[in-house]
């Protein structure tokens, strides 16, 4: 029969293996589970990121749309409360479509997990697309810095005043009947700006959208998606412009 061991070399035994510098080879268990619990934790605080800068982004995107859609609702052939009647028209219909989608959900809860499934893939979407471009617009900022140091200096473009003086000046050349225009869309804008002020614009000295939005601005003169105007150079319906 074997004799059994000392109960000094059972401790010996039963003590972890460790190197040659006598550090354990493993960390202890207890350790091992607080990191992976760390890292769960950073893990699920990236996706809940993910989906909030997803819904901020679905946010600018739909608020926006719905009010031009609400806007085109309104009829300039029309003066008084009934010209804007179409506006509160269709607001109602949204507000009733949110109604009825509470309702259903109400009656039907198991609704609202394909929806908000469908939310959440929005979401991540909507943040994917904002990433990429502003990866885009950061790439282009620099080429732009980089060529601007070569690039001769751009033209001085008219002061505020001036610019306040030509919105008005168009307003009332675009004035009809004596019914004074609503507002002026960009064309316009730009081709008061091209008689006054030619060969200043930012694309090869013609003049875009995007000078007439920025002198505007500029000016202290607010822009809108759902501008209406009248007479020549203007589009159909809403347009982007400026509101008289």
């Amino acid at each position: 029969m074997d004799k059994p061991l000392p109960v000094e070399e059972l401790e010996e035994v039963e003590e972890p293996l460790a190197d040659e510098s006598g550090e354990e080879v493993q960390a202890p268990l207890a350790e091992r589970v607080e990191a992976a619990a760390e890292q769960f934790g950073a893990f699920l605080g990236q996706v809940g990121l993910a989906f909030w800068e997803g819904n901020e982004e679905l946010a600018k995107r739909i608020g926006p749309g719905l009010k031009v859609w609400c806007l085109k609702g309104r009829r300039d052939d029309l003066e008084g409360i009934t010209a804007g009647l179409g506006v509160w028209l269709r607001a109602g219909v949204l507000g009733g479509a949110g109604y009825g989608v509470w309702r259903l959900v109400e009656a039907h809860p198991g609704v609202v997990w394909p929806v908000l499934g469908g939310w959440c893939v929005a979401c991540l979407r909507a943040r994917v697309t904002a990433r990429k471009k502003a990866g885009t617009g950061t790439g282009n900022q620099a080429a732009g810095d980089a060529g601007s140091q070569t690039a001769a200096p751009a033209a001085v473009g008219p002061s505020p005043e001036e610019v306040l003086n030509l919105l008005h000046d168009l307003v009332e050349k675009h004035s009809e009947g004596g019914k004074a225009t609503p507002g002026l869309h960009w064309p316009q804008v730009m081709a008061g700006l091209t008689d006054r002020h030619p060969g200043g614009g930012s694309k090869k000295g013609a003049w875009t959208a995007a000078d007439c939005r920025r002198l505007c601005e500029a000016a202290g003169v607010p822009t809108s998606d759902g501008t209406r105007a009248r007479g020549e150079g203007a589009r159909k319906g809403v347009s982007t412009g400026v509101r008289t």
